[in-house]
């Protein structure tokens, strides 16, 4: 089995392009430095990836 994270992507502190999206993850691994993840391969910090996990399930709608 793989752990697969939702993420909401307007919690991310660099969203240079304001996505208003949330999105799947798959979690690979856990290193010293952060948590691991697939689509994109990326490695974040316990603290970015919470941030973004216990988010309020309501997202931004642009006009």
């Amino acid at each position: 089995a793989v752990p697969v994270a939702l993420l909401n992507i307007q919690k991310v502190p660099d969203n240079h392009h304001k996505l208003d999206m949330w999105q799947h993850q798959m979690i690979h691994g856990v290193a010293p430095r952060g948590i691991l993840l697939r689509n994109p391969i990326e490695l974040q910090t316990p603290q970015r990836l919470y941030e973004q996990l216990t988010s309020d399930s309501q997202i931004l709608i642009r006009m």
